[in-house]
């Protein structure tokens, strides 16, 4: 409000102060502001879904020429923090009144306080007098002309017309029914717009690096393609090759999973511990190589791994004496 409405705020609610006096509650005060408030009236009633819920208690000019009005609410009548005010008419010759509708249900609302909305609904003669107006621009000839134009239009149309109306009342029909879910939909369509919105760059980036890719994609389509053939045919293959040898891989993994208990056993681990024990005790106490011009003869025993001496010409497990490698053993042959 400019300071003109706020100092006619203040006088209203001075005199208001002043003709309820000191006694009872203090009436909760209510401003809106009209373009023209007609004959509307001190005293006038204030009602909230045609409920009387107070009077009007002053009526003034501001500085753009607008009608502050100033109500008084019932204490006792709980107020929404935000309101907005229609002027209407009891009925078509009844007197103004002022009637407050609430927006939303949250909060309080605070004594001299100007209600968010204000309008005046039109009476019926205004809206008369605007069709009157409208039909008095339109001549006789051209108004007859389009009755004709109109009845030959539509002659022999009218189950044609008939079902287009009885659709469209289905449609409106549909959508008033179906209004709430479509307020929620436009509502969930806003929020998502005000999400993706700040991040348009960025998505429109990403957009270009899946075009990038789906062209890339289409380029190596072919080499994709024999790819994927090729792990088909090799899955095949493997599946084949466990399918033939199944009955032998199920034989080795129960021969394996016996020597692997056996070879987990308390008498098994301590005979192991004792041949390794034994072993290295031999090998340390054993002679090797030429003795006083004698050839050795005592055979060492090297476990490869264990406690043979890569390099050693006696001890090596790749690099026998002579400098000739361990010759593979042939199959045998049948005569």
């Amino acid at each position: 409000m400019g300071r003109l409405t706020r100092a006619v705020a203040a006088v209203l609610a001075v005199l208001a102060l002043a003709a309820t006096g000191c006694s009872g509650p203090e009436p909760v005060v209510v401003l809106a502001t009209f373009p023209d408030v007609a004959d509307l009236t001190i005293n006038g009633a204030v009602k909230m879904s045609d409920v009387p819920i107070g009077r009007i208690r002053g009526i003034e000019l501001n500085e753009a020429h607008e009608a502050v009005v100033m109500m008084e609410v019932d204490p006792e009548v709980p107020l929404p923090g935000r309101l907005s005010a229609q002027l209407r008419k009891t009925s078509v010759l009844g007197e103004r009144f002022i009637s407050l509708t609430p927006i939303g249900m949250d909060g309080e609302w605070v004594s001299g306080n100007e209600v968010e909305e204000s309008a005046v609904i039109p009476e019926l003669e205004e809206v008369i007098q605007t069709s009157t107006d409208l039909l008095i621009a339109v001549s006789t000839d051209t108004l007859a002309g389009a009755i004709r134009s109109g009845a030959e239009g539509l002659d022999g149309r009218g189950d044609t017309l008939g079902q287009i109306i009885d659709d469209l009342n289905l449609v409106t029909t549909t959508y008033n029914e179906n209004s709430d879910d479509l307020v929620r939909l436009l509502e969930g369509l806003d929020q998502f717009l005000d999400t993706v919105g700040p991040q348009a760059a960025m998505h429109g980036r990403a957009l270009e690096d899946v075009g990038e890719f789906l062209r890339v994609l289409a380029e190596e389509d072919d080499n994709l393609v024999d790819t994927l053939t090729n792990l088909r045919d090799l899955a095949t293959t493997g599946t084949d090759i466990m399918v033939t040898h199944q009955q032998r891989i199920d034989d080795f993994v129960v021969r394996l999973d016996a020597i692997t208990d056996e070879l987990t056993t308390e008498s098994t681990l301590g005979a192991l511990d004792t041949l390794f024990v034994n072993l290295a005790q031999h090998n340390f106490g054993t002679i090797r190589g030429v003795n006083n011009e004698h050839a050795q003869v005592v055979l060492d025993i090297i476990v490869c791994g264990v406690n043979d001496l890569p390099g050693d010409p006696v001890r090596a497990c790749t690099a026998p004496p002579q400098g000739r490698e361990i010759p593979t053993p042939r199959p045998p042959q049948d005569f």
